[in-house]
């Protein structure tokens, strides 16, 4: 099994890994297409997202292998109206980032791209742009939200105000808890957004069916809501 490291740019001095198999970005790739054919049939897919980021892995290069006989348009640097004029295409998939959006829901130029699919990622986008967007170009936008190390997360669809979760993901967060008072030092806090209470030994099962036998021990704490910011991050409690 291939495993890639994925290190954010800026991380010189004490970088930060997320490990990442063969196995978990083929899994993701799969449920992004999925949810792109839902309403697409694509035949050519252009890119203006580079492949230094997890999203830009994903969407820009593993994505299009996956979506079989299409036309991959690629540029380093795209100007606002060459990514319109490929979009003009029918049946055409633009891999993109809100600078480009917004940008574009700036350009007088109207267009009917009602066959054209635009994915989002790295930063929300506000409903003004998306409307202006929409009202433009007669198009749709799939807005992605997730980090490069939990994948993808949620998305959302055109002017939809709450975030729909991409397939068998749950709302769940795992921090490590250092306490010196203990015989080992760090334990696991998974807090769960949860109705009903799940017994410690099933959570161990997945745990260890997923991620190898696990030797931390570890406390579930249920909470009513996971407290989020803007960009979907958790606040600590």
């Amino acid at each position: 099994m291939h495993s890639f490291y994925f290190l954010p740019q800026e991380a010189v001095v004490s970088p930060i890994g997320a490990f990442k198999t063969k196995a978990n970005l083929t899994q993701e790739v799969i449920v992004l297409k999925e949810l792109i054919m839902q309403t697409h049939s694509i035949k050519k897919v252009v890119l203006s997202v580079p492949f230094a980021h997890i999203y830009g892995v994903l969407a820009s290069l593993l994505l299009p292998l996956h979506l079989g006989d299409i036309t991959l348009i690629v540029k380093d640097d795209f100007l606002p109206y060459e990514l319109l004029e490929e979009a003009a295409d029918e049946e055409t998939l633009i891999i993109t980032t809100p600078v480009f959006i917004k940008a574009l829901a700036r350009i007088q130029a109207p267009h009917n791209l009602h066959k054209t699919l635009f994915i989002s990622s790295i930063a929300p986008l506000a409903f003004e742009d998306i409307e202006r967007f929409q009202n433009t170009y007669n198009t749709n936008i799939i807005q992605l939200f997730g980090s490069t190390e939990t994948g993808g997360i949620a998305y959302k669809h055109n002017l939809d105000t709450q975030w729909s979760p991409l397939e068998g993901v749950q709302s769940a967060v795992v921090d490590l808890v250092y306490k010196k008072e203990l015989l080992r030092s760090e334990q696991l806090r998974i807090t769960l957004q949860s109705q009903k209470q799940i017994e410690k030994k099933e959570i161990k099962t997945k745990i260890s069916k997923n991620y190898g036998v696990l030797t931390i021990p570890f406390q579930v704490v249920y909470v009513e809501k996971i407290n989020r910011s803007v960009m979907g991050k958790k606040i600590l409690f």
